[in-house]
């Protein structure tokens, strides 16, 4: 909310962030509906329900035990970080750069690995999943051809 408020102060806008938000897009905000859009372009008409299970499996990550643990700040930040991804941004290309200040989801899958070899999997696992989009997306990039294509 203050980057808002200080972006409209700056530039005599009141609707400064949104108008800079929309100039990235097709002219406007829409609230949560990329984020279905491109679910069904993704897993077509499982699409909203993936979408779903993902959310939800976030939220519970968020209200879980070991979320508690490290503190209401970590936990709201969590919280609501993840609230104004899904409600302002287009999950796209520059959703994995943004994720990166949800690292506390991260700390909470690592809380749960209270076991060495547990601990060991479940970094095996991000890495293996973290090698895997890396690959899958250049190959994406790769096989890109503007102006017919839509760019990943």
């Amino acid at each position: 909310m203050a980057w808002q408020v200080i972006a409209g102060r700056v530039t005599g806008r009141s609707d400064a962030y949104f108008a800079t938000q929309a100039a990235w897009r097709s002219g406007s905000v829409h609230y949560f509906t990329p984020w279905i859009t491109n679910a069904k372009i993704l897993f077509h008409d499982r699409g909203p329900l993936v979408l779903a299970v993902v959310l939800v499996v976030l939220v519970a990550l968020a209200l879980s035990p070991v979320a508690f643990r490290l503190g209401a700040e970590l936990q709201g930040w969590t919280i609501a970080y993840t609230a104004y991804l899904v409600l302002v941004t287009d999950p796209w290309t520059s959703t994995w750069r943004f994720a990166l200040l949800a690292f506390p989801y991260l700390a909470i899958l690592v809380g749960w690995a209270r076991r060495r070899w547990v601990f060991a999997g479940v970094l095996t696992v991000l890495v293996a999943l973290s090698l895997y989009g890396q690959v899958d997306w250049v190959w994406e990039l790769w096989r890109f051809k503007p102006p017919a294509d839509w760019a990943p």
